[in-house]
C-alpha cells in the first residue's frame, strides 16, 4: 500500500509548519486544526486504500484534493515576511484555504470516506461473526477434548484397578451403535416389503381384470395357457422377492434387538463392577454371566430357533465358559 501513496501528507508536521518562528506575528496558528482535519481525512482515505475501492471518477477528485492540500502547505512553507504586502498575502492563503475546504475540499472527501468507513465496518462485523463462529466451535471441542480426557483418566483407573470398566463401557458404545444402524435398515426394508406387498396385490388384481376382458373371450387354449403360464411365473417371482425382503427385514430386526439387549447388558455390567473392585471372585462371576447374557443366541421374535443356532468361535467360547459355572 505504501507504493500507491509514496507521496502521503502523514509525515507532515503541520504545528511546526504553521509555527514558524521566522514567520513572526504573521504566522498561521488560526489555520492549524484546520490543516490537521483536512489532512488526517487524507491519510484516513490512504489508510483504506481509496485506489482499490473507489471508482476511478471518485479517486481522481480525492487527487485533486491531495494535490490541492499540498500545494497550500507548500505556499505556507515558502512563505516570507520580507515578500511585498506579506501580510496580505498570508491573509489570502487563510481565506483561500478555507474557502477552498467549504466549496470543494469537503464535497471530494467526505463522501468516499463514509463510504469506506461503512464498508470497513461491515467487513469487521463479518470478521467478528467468523470469529464468534469459530470461537464457539473451538469451546465446543475444548470440551469434547475434555470429556475425552476425563473418559480416558476412567479408563486408566480402572485398568489399573483390574475392574474391566474399559471393555464392558465400549462394548455398550459399539451395540449400541450397531443397533442403531441396524434399525436405519430395517425401516428402509420395512418400507421396501410394503411397497412389493402393494405391487404383488396391484399385479394379481390386474391379471385378473385382463383375464376377465380378453384373455377369456379366446377360443385358442394355447393362449390361455401361455397367459396362465406368464401370470404364474410373475407372481411367482414377485412372490419370491417378497419373501427375500421379509427374510432379510427379519433378520436385520433380530440384528438390532440382540445388539440393544447386549449393549444393555454391557451398560449394566460397566455399573456392578465398579462396585465389586475389592470381590474378585464376585467379579469373575459377574463377567462369565454377562460373558453368556451378551453372545448366547437367544430368540427375538423374528427368527426361528433352528435360524439362529449357527455355530460360531464366540459361541463355542461361551458354551465352554457355560460348561465352566
Amino acid at each position: 500500500m505504501e507504493e500507491k501513496y509514496v507521496d502521503s501528507v502523514k509525515e507532515i508536521n503541520i504545528e511546526d509548519i504553521c509555527s514558524n518562528s521566522n514567520f513572526g506575528e504573521l504566522n498561521f496558528k488560526s489555520i492549524i486544526d484546520l490543516l490537521k482535519l483536512m489532512v488526517s481525512e487524507i491519510v484516513e482515505l490512504e489508510n483504506l486504500d481509496y485506489k482499490s475501492n473507489l471508482t476511478q471518477s471518485e479517486v481522481n477528485q480525492i487527487d485533486s484534493a491531495r494535490s490541492n492540500l499540498k500545494n497550500y502547505i507548500d505556499q505556507i512553507k515558502n512563505f516570507s515576511i520580507s515578500q511585498p504586502n506579506a501580510s496580505s498575502v498570508r491573509d489570502g492563503i487563510i481565506n483561500n484555504l478555507k474557502s477552498y475546504y467549504e466549496n470543494s475540499f469537503a464535497s471530494q472527501t467526505r463522501q468516499p470516506l463514509l463510504y469506506l468507513r461503512d464498508k470497513v465496518r461491515l467487513n469487521t462485523k463479518n470478521s467478528e461473526t467468523e470469529y464468534r463462529k469459530l470461537a464457539g466451535e473451538l469451546q465446543k471441542l475444548v470440551t469434547e477434548v475434555k470429556s475425552e480426557k476425563e473418559k480416558l483418566k476412567i479408563d486408566q483407573d480402572s485398568i489399573r484397578q483390574e475392574r474391566g470398566i474399559v471393555s464392558s463401557q465400549y462394548l455398550s458404545e459399539f451395540f449400541n451403535k450397531e443397533s442403531d444402524g441396524a434399525k436405519v435398515e430395517s425401516n428402509n426394508q420395512k418400507k421396501l416389503f410394503n411397497k412389493l406387498i402393494f405391487g404383488l396385490g396391484l399385479l394379481v388384481i390386474i391379471i385378473f381384470i385382463i383375464y376377465l376382458l380378453f384373455v377369456r373371450q379366446f377360443t385358442d387354449n394355447s393362449l390361455k395357457i401361455e397367459y396362465g403360464v406368464i401370470s404364474a411365473t410373475l407372481i411367482a417371482v414377485m412372490f419370491f422377492y417378497t419373501r427375500v425382503i421379509l427374510r432379510e427385514y427379519n433378520i436385520t430386526k433380530h440384528i438390532q434387538v440382540s445388539n440393544k439387549h447386549r449393549a444393555n447388558v454391557a451398560s449394566t455390567l460397566e455399573g456392578l463392577l465398579s462396585q465389586t473392585n475389592q470381590d474378585p471372585e464376585l467379579k469373575s462371576s459377574m463377567v462369565k454371566e454377562a460373558s453368556v447374557a451378551i453372545f448366547q443366541s437367544d430368540s427375538t421374535g423374528y427368527l426361528t430357533k433352528d435360524q439362529i443356532e449357527i455355530s460360531t468361535p464366540v459361541k463355542e467360547v461361551v458354551n465352554t465358559v457355560m460348561t465352566q459355572k
